[in-house]
């Protein structure tokens, strides 16, 4: 038996993930936001701290695979969830 994901591939059906993770599990949502508007995998964004992320236009990161480094832009509706969570986590 393989372990693997499948990816999402409908929109409805990503709304509605959407707003189980937002409304149950908030912090998961943070991350699942920062990698759908970045593209970054997994291992890179569990490394970061919310202080590398928290009140930025951008920030930057040596992926883990690569060893690339690269800048990335949060758009401001990201900039807004990492917010509320920063407000809620305090």
């Amino acid at each position: 038996m393989a372990n693997y994901v499948e990816p999402i591939k409908s929109k409805q059906d990503l709304k509605i993930f959407l707003c189980f993770l937002k409304k149950n599990y908030y912090k998961y949502y943070v991350i699942f936001q920062i990698g759908m508007m970045t593209g970054l995998r997994i291992s890179d964004i569990l490394a970061l701290n919310i202080e590398d992320v928290y009140d930025k236009e951008s920030f930057e990161v040596i992926e883990k695979k690569t060893k690339k480094h690269k800048k990335m832009l949060l758009q401001e509706n990201t900039q807004k969830i990492i917010k509320t969570y920063r407000s809620e986590e305090h």
